[in-house]
C-alpha cells in the first residue's frame, strides 16, 4: 500500500495530482512510472516523481508531452482545461 502524502501540494505545476492519480488508478509504483517516462526520453528520478506530483518540481512543454503519451491521457484534461474530473483515456 503507498503512503499517504503528508505534505500539501505545492505550486511548481499544476499537473501533479492528476499525474499521481492516473498511475495509482493503473495500479503503478514511482519506480515503474519513472522507467517508462526514462524509455520516452524523459530525464527524470524517482524523487523527481514524487517531487512531481507533489507540484514541487516544474514541468517543462516537452515533458507534459512524454506525461500524456505515457499516461495515455489528454494534454487538455492533465492541465484540467476540459472542465471533467474523470479521466478521459486517450484511444489506442
Amino acid at each position: 500500500m503507498s503512503k499517504p502524502r503528508t505534505s500539501p501540494l505545492g505550486t511548481r505545476n499544476i499537473v501533479g495530482g492528476r499525474v499521481e492519480r492516473v498511475r495509482r488508478m493503473k495500479g503503478w509504483k514511482q519506480h515503474e512510472l519513472m522507467a517508462m517516462l526514462q524509455s520516452e526520453g524523459m530525464e527524470i528520478s524517482e524523487s523527481g516523481i514524487s517531487r512531481l506530483e507533489g507540484c514541487t518540481r516544474a514541468v517543462q512543454d516537452y515533458e507534459l508531452l512524454i506525461l500524456c503519451t505515457v499516461l495515455r491521457v489528454s494534454v487538455k484534461w492533465l492541465l484540467g482545461m476540459n472542465g471533467i474530473d474523470n479521466i478521459e483515456p486517450l484511444e489506442s
